[in-house]
């Protein structure tokens, strides 16, 4: 891959996605301090039923099957404002071209992986409200979520008339998971389908403040060298968020433990033994690290000031 492209990313675009990324769970967070109180799981749970109704209410006939997946699942799980709302089911285009005609919404075709057809329905009059409707993986919906990154990202919840919130579906025991704050491979095929989720372990590692399971880690470590089959462009956006990260310098250490920088910065292999002068106790690559950690401690101090 071309590394020079995601260092220019690094350099470029830190500050502005930080910013787009955290902007809706920011204002969903502040919301809960202004009410004076903390939200339970029904409250949020009745904050997702309330927006899905809005898009599904007026379905003409009968309801599809639809289910509520992924991040928004384990957000809720978690007690936290969804940020996303994902929905699975069959004909998801015929589906989102019906959401966006009842809806006066604009649809967009997206490919997120080519075999994987998806849709955004967006609200022409709020741009931060939309679905993304993707096709069912599988015969069932178990099928579908095992073939997913991880368990906690691998639940639904079942969806009746109008949107209304039905039973959740855990079929590798994700809220386990949850509790004991454990990244783990939803399958052993999980990074062969997708590269990229080497890195996205590490994300969600360090975005959650979980443990990478130790299977996982030897999984990550053995299968580093396909990263650059992703693209450069999904892994900085990866890249970008772990560097946002509190003590992100941790998370650096481990991508290098586990041989992932190595094919992502070989300009690091050569700062690794690189003795300086004598005003220097540590190599090139480690004076790297603690340079990295103590700038992010100085801007934590900063932000308390």
């Amino acid at each position: 891959m071309n590394s020079g492209k995601a260092v220019s990313w690094l350099r470029d675009k830190l500050q502005c996605r930080f910013f787009l990324f955290h902007m809706n769970s920011v204002q969903g967070a502040m919301s809960d301090l202004l009410s004076g109180h903390q939200k339970s799981q029904t409250d949020y749970l009745n904050d997702m039923a309330s927006k899905l109704s809005g898009w599904l209410g007026d379905y003409p006939g009968a309801s599809p099957r639809l289910y509520l997946v992924g991040g928004g699942v384990r957000d809720l799980m978690r007690l936290c404002h969804p940020k996303d709302m994902d929905l699975v089911c069959r004909d998801a285009a015929e589906v989102a071209r019906t959401l966006a005609s009842i809806n006066d919404a604009v649809l967009v075709p997206m490919e997120k992986k080519v075999d994987q057809p998806c849709y955004r329905v967006v609200d022409r009059r709020c741009s931060n409200n939309f679905l993304d409707i993707a096709e069912m993986q599988g015969s069932t919906i178990d099928e579908d979520l095992v073939r997913r990154d991880f368990t906690i990202n691998a639940m639904a919840i079942e969806l009746g008339e109008g949107g209304k919130p039905g039973r959740t579906i855990d079929p590798l025991h994700a809220v386990r998971d949850l509790e004991n704050r454990i990244i783990r491979s939803a399958s052993p095929d999980s990074f062969l389908s997708d590269p990229l989720r080497i890195l996205r372990a590490v994300r969600f590692a360090a975005s959650l403040n979980f443990e990478i399971e130790p299977s996982t880690r030897i999984d990550m470590a053995r299968l580093a060298h396909l990263l650059p089959q992703a693209s450069s462009e999904r892994i900085a956006s990866e890249l970008l968020l772990i560097l946002n990260a509190p003590r992100s310098t941790r998370f650096v250490g481990m991508m290098d433990r586990l041989g992932i920088l190595a094919h992502i910065f070989p300009e690091i292999l050569p700062m690794k033994g690189c003795i300086q002068n004598a005003w220097h106790h540590l190599d090139v690559w480690q004076h790297s690290l603690s340079t990295m950690e103590n700038c992010g401690f100085g801007l934590a101090m900063a932000g308390d000031m």
